[in-house]
């Protein structure tokens, strides 16, 4: 298998155009934007449609760490935030990921956000189950736009649910570094 990892030293090339301690949009943007594609879908498959083993959790764990500890070391994020930025780093690749994915099967990710109360500026908690009234509410107006929910596949809704935790976590996280 081929091995993905970003190496720190690739990392830290392509970040070399950013000025260190950028603001702290640039911050928290950071890992997104920097993340090769095939790490993004297999972060976002992890965390949503496969059941990983101890391996490929603890791959994972070493690129979110070297992807998230390249943006720390150019934007100057402190070492006692690492955890926090590293938690960052994963929603942040998951969630952007997740939204192409849910954009491809029809799903807006706007939709969930609005529904579900997450995303900037919203209340940005994940129950462990969503309350009937949010799920009917958000059916609701996938079958307005025109969607027929009932031929969407368990992996699409299992990408909503993904989706929607990875946001609230994003943005809960993100409010923090402000």
């Amino acid at each position: 298998m081929r091995f993905l990892l970003l190496p720190a030293v690739a990392a830290l090339g392509l970040l070399g155009a950013v000025p260190a301690y950028a603001t702290t949009e640039e911050a928290v943007q950071c890992p997104v934007l920097i993340v090769p594609a095939a790490v993004a879908r297999e972060m976002a498959d992890v965390m949503s449609v496969t059941e990983p083993t101890a391996e490929q959790q603890d791959a994972i764990a070493a690129k979110v760490k070297t992807i998230g500890n390249a943006c720390r070391s150019v934007h100057g994020i402190a070492d006692d935030r690492e955890e926090d930025y590293l938690n960052l780093t994963m929603s942040g690749i998951v969630m952007t990921r997740l939204a192409v994915d849910l954009e491809e099967e029809g799903i807006p990710p706007s939709f969930i956000d609005e529904e579900m109360n997450i995303g900037e500026g919203r209340v940005n908690l994940v129950p462990d189950e969503f309350p009937q009234e949010v799920v009917d509410a958000l059916l609701d107006r996938l079958e307005a736009k025109g969607l027929d929910t009932a031929s969407v596949s368990s992996d699409a809704w299992q990408k909503v649910g993904a989706y929607a935790a990875a946001t609230a976590a994003y943005y809960t996280l993100a409010g923090s570094f402000n």
